[in-house]
């Protein structure tokens, strides 16, 4: 049987590069995910021809790198408006951010960076269509509020698409095939994982939970289901959690690696903290390919990421690298939620001092078809969905959060789409069965476990500098020792030659007059001219220890390096005495941006960059510098 087919694909081009792999970025993957759900919706149920959309982005501004994505969908809409294909007409997109109490409309990425919450929205003129939120626990109030601001700034650029289309509008109409519209059913019953008799039984759950009757395994419309929480699952490992959530069962993993083993990303700053989602086919019972990643797990893991990167200290308290694996066992719905509980437990098992604990849950929607005026009628809210219920359901809402606020949303409509009052009382309800979960967690572990591996850790990386060093300073202080005595001996009597230094420190016949390796800077008898020459090396040495040279290894394709590089060179020079700074004293390497100590250690290594040199571009150089004194410092 035919079914609707939609397909985005989203192109970031990077011209200039000599070679490039064909497979997609986890941002192009992410960004043409974001699409889809922005424009799905759109279609009507049974829609007869299958549409697919190539967004192919062609210069971006580096300040405003994130702001892509923001107009790949709002090209989109225009354009399938244009084609007068979908139902809805055409959709507004907006980024709300805050720093300092300071509402920011569509923040660059430095002020993403900054902002207490970040909030992609995309609706109609009257409803809402996606959203998405990460957030430093923002309460219920202040969301509701900033989500009807971001209602009324995204209707704003819907009437520029209006526009394009009357300009537009004596063009020849697209002519589509009506044939086979009678035999095409919902896309949502289609593409569900269930067979036709659980999908007709699940049509039947949703109507008797719309008259008021419990759900097909007795729950209420918000209770949620039976939840088993065990910390330390797997005792060889640093930390470890299984969580049940009714059928759903997750095993969740946590590594801490060093300082220096985070993950290496597009845009800096590098990723300390980061998180692997795994949905196998056996999880559903279902037989696919498992050798690539979907962007179900993509999109998923950077969910849990959100949910939990409010609660990770800081780079300050704690510099170790993270790595949380959540690995679904079985899934009945709300795996992604699930995983953020078990997520949170193995975090503490392996002693990560997070805030508190976070808990995610599922809230679905269950609605007969809308009225002409777009509002719905005898609806219902149930909370903790199940998978049956999430197929067939009109709305995805993923809720995380702590006890002191919410941390991360994820708002998809499905063919319904929703007003702002549902879904304030969909946040109502996930608030509340958060306090409900958490409980269940704060049970398994309520404070992150004792570990002795991080001191550990941190002290046999600290012995073995201490000892390189102090290897290196007593080699150079047994030769000065050594140079100072011979000096003396021929001042003495002028015969005797300088003898060779041997592995031990002094030949035997050094030992014999009375100089033992442990004080062999000291010497018995100084005349004035030792003296003279002895203070003289010595500030000699003191000079030569605050001297500090800085070498910029910069590539010559663009002059956004050379730029940098003079901007660092000037801002070492004036606020460190006794540093010098060289610009690329070598051939430098293609694409390379570096800054290190020479002989010592790297401050930034950029290597082997292609243009549009996005890492390079995304460093705050004001923040380099200062990072860069206090490490000489």
């Amino acid at each position: 049987m035919d079914t609707f087919c939609f397909k985005v694909y989203y192109d970031e081009t990077r011209y200039g590069e000599r070679w490039r792999s064909h497979d997609p970025t986890d941002r192009e993957i992410m960004c043409s995910h974001l699409i889809d759900r922005s424009i799905r919706p759109l279609f009507t149920a049974g829609f007869p021809a299958n549409v697919m959309v190539n967004v192919c982005v062609l210069k971006t501004n580096w300040k405003h790198e994130a702001d892509a994505e923001l107009m790949a969908i709002i090209a989109t809409s225009a354009a399938l408006m244009k084609l007068n294909i979908t139902q809805a007409r055409p959709i507004g997109v907006i980024r709300i951010g805050r720093i300092n109490e300071n509402i920011i409309i569509n923040p660059t990425i430095d002020e993403q960076r900054r902002s207490d919450f970040n909030l992609l929205y995309v609706c109609t003129r009257q409803n809402t269509i996606m959203a998405d939120l990460v957030a430093s626990e923002i309460s219920e109030s202040d969301l509701a509020t900033n989500i009807k601001l971001a209602q009324l700034e995204a209707v704003k650029c819907i009437d520029s698409q209006v526009k394009l289309r009357e300009r537009y509008e004596s063009d020849k109409k697209v002519k589509l095939l009506t044939s086979n519209s009678k035999n095409l059913q919902d896309t949502r019953t289609q593409s569900s994982n269930h067979s036709g008799r659980e999908v007709a039984l699940g049509q039947a759950h949703c109507v008797e939970i719309k008259s008021d009757v419990n759900r097909s395994d007795g729950r209420g419309s918000h209770q949620i289901r039976p939840v088993h929480c065990e910390a330390g699952y797997l005792h060889a490992l640093h930390g470890s959690s299984l969580i049940s959530c009714g059928e759903t069962q997750v095993l969740c993993t946590a590594t801490i690696g060093k300082p220096g083993e985070t993950q290496s990303v597009d845009v800096l700053p590098r990723k300390r903290f980061r998180v692997d989602y795994d949905f196998p086919p056996f999880c559903t019972n279902h037989i696919m390919d498992i050798f690539s990643r979907r962007w179900r797990e993509i999109g998923d893991g950077m969910f849990i990421e959100k949910a939990l990167l409010a609660v990770i200290p800081t780079q300050r308290n704690f510099p170790y690298a993270i790595h949380l694996n959540s690995k679904v066992l079985a899934s009945d719905g709300s795996s992604s939620t699930t995983s953020v509980c078990g997520g949170s437990i193995a975090l503490m098992d392996a002693g990560v001092p997070i805030k508190s604990h976070v808990a995610g849950v599922s809230i679905g929607l269950v609605t007969d078809d809308e009225t002409s005026n777009g509002q719905l009628e005898n609806y219902r809210i149930i909370t903790d969905t199940s998978g049956l219920e999430n197929d067939l359901g009109e709305m995805d809402f993923k809720i995380a959060g702590t006890r002191n606020g919410i941390t991360a949303i994820q708002l998809d409509a499905k063919s319904t789409l929703l007003s702002l009052d549902v879904i304030g009382e969909a946040i109502k309800y996930g608030r509340q069965a958060h306090l409900q979960i958490l409980d269940h967690m704060e049970q398994a572990i309520n404070s992150p476990k004792e570990t002795s591996y991080y001191k550990e850790r941190r002290i046999e990386d600290d012995t073995e500098t201490q000892i390189t060093l102090q290897f290196t300073l007593n080699e150079q202080r047994l030769q000065n020792a050594y140079s100072k005595m011979q000096r003396r001996k021929r001042n003495a009597n002028g015969e005797e030659k300088a003898k060779p230094l041997t592995n031990g420190g002094f030949v035997e016949s050094d030992l014999e007059h009375g100089l033992p390796n442990s004080k062999c800077d000291e010497v018995e008898t100084e005349t004035e001219s030792e003296k003279k020459t002895k203070k003289e090396e010595e500030e000699a040495e003191a000079e030569d220890s605050t001297k500090r040279k800085i070498v910029i290894e910069h590539c010559k394709q663009c002059n956004a390096f050379k730029t940098r590089a003079i901007q660092v060179k000037e801002g070492l020079e004036g606020a460190v005495p006794g540093v010098t700074v060289t610009l690329n004293p070598e051939k430098p390497r293609r694409g390379c941006f570096e800054i290190r100590e020479e002989g010592g250690q790297t401050f930034i290594s950029l290597l082997e960059m292609k243009r549009p040199f996005a890492p390079m571009k995304a460093l705050d150089m004001e923040e380099v510098i200062e990072d860069i004194i206090n490490k000489i410092k």
